[in-house]
């Protein structure tokens, strides 16, 4: 498609993200971005905005590409005069990410199939393996999203490493591409060959006695998969252990779970401390996954992609958590709190 002016451009810009986000195991909520660059201008997605929501909302910001480039590469982040145009709207965290690479298109996605090997011990060479020589990428190490991972690729491009698509350890995947239409066929080549079967499980949730919670103000999630994160673990420690897999999980769900051994456990607390709301989700062991209220759609959308990824992983010992360090950056973040304040103002579930 030969794009020919702004509109034309944002119209297959809205289309496009729309229709990527309509598959969930790429995009979650408010998760991921993708930019266009046309002219002496880069249309990027804005903070808390959905890519599902491109075709009846204005997601969009246009930035000067080349002040924000300069600024960038300079300062590690944008400046607010390189937005053009008035709004309420910020632009995503992401920004300076989509600046700095050279393509006309870029995707960034927290897909799930390739997530579930970027937070792996030995991610990049399994990752090597089964792309094989298919799909040439540039490993990135973990880095904070923004300023830091911003100048971890610059770093990268500057050295002349960079490829037309980034693996982000414990983040997500980047894709570079001249066109929608190649950045679509790159996106589903590389799901295909890093998708691996899910591991199966004999237990099912206790739905009714989850049920029984409701007089709490708790309900049994209505998806599946979540309740398999309480199924999928042997004990308390064997969770906390693998919590905190990537930066929007540690963001809308906490560094640490609301985990219980029982529906008793769970029951007694809430007895003994019955503030109005209570934990927006508890994960009780071996029962399932109740939900109340105050649990924000980002919520369960991190808690089906948590699952998800703990349902690819023939061992989830194998999985390389964030350090109490790199989970510390996340939650004091402020662009991070800004995101959670949109995500409040949606409204729960």
């Amino acid at each position: 498609m030969k794009i020919t002016n702004a509109d034309s451009l944002l119209s297959a810009l809205s289309l496009f993200s729309a229709d990527i986000a309509s598959d969930r195991l790429l995009v979650q909520g408010a998760g991921g971005n993708i930019s266009f660059k046309f002219a002496d201008s880069i249309f990027v997605k804005a903070s808390g905005k959905h890519l599902a929501e491109a075709i009846e909302d204005e997601i969009f910001l246009e930035l000067n590409e080349r002040t924000a480039l300069d600024n960038v590469r300079r300062f590690g982040t944008f400046s607010s005069s390189d937005i053009r145009g008035e709004g309420k709207l910020r632009p995503s965290i992401e920004t300076p990410l989509h600046v700095l690479m050279p393509h006309s298109v870029v995707v960034h996605l927290h897909a799930i199939p390739v997530l579930a090997h970027l937070v792996k011990q030995n991610g990049e060479r399994t990752m090597r393996s089964l792309l094989n020589t298919d799909v040439d990428f540039t490993w990135i190490p973990y880095a904070r999203p923004g300023k830091e991972l911003a100048e971890a690729v610059a770093r990268v491009i500057s050295e002349g490493q960079v490829a037309d698509v980034l693996m982000l350890e414990s983040h997500g995947l980047v894709i570079g591409a001249p066109s929608f239409a190649e950045a679509r066929q790159t996106i589903e080549l590389i799901c295909s060959k890093l998708e691996v079967a899910e591991r199966l499980t004999t237990h099912e949730p206790d739905l009714e006695a989850l049920r029984d919670l409701q007089s709490l103000g708790y309900s049994p999630s209505s998806e599946p998969s979540i309740h398999q994160i309480a199924m999928l673990v042997d004990g308390l420690e064997d969770l906390r252990e693998i919590w905190a897999i990537c930066p929007d999980q540690v963001v809308f769900l906490g560094s640490y779970p609301h985990l219980y051994t029982s529906i008793q456990e769970f029951r007694g607390e809430r007895t003994k401390n019955p503030r109005p709301e209570g934990p927006p989700y508890a994960i009780i062991l071996g029962c399932g996954v109740i939900l109340n209220s105050t649990a924000s759609q980002a919520q369960i959308e991190q808690l089906f992609c948590f699952s998800e990824v703990l349902l690819r992983q023939e061992d989830p010992r194998d999985i390389a958590v964030l350090t109490q360090q790199q989970i510390e950056s996340l939650v004091e973040g402020d662009d991070e709190k800004y995101r959670i304040s949109l995500a409040r103002q949606r409204g729960a579930f």
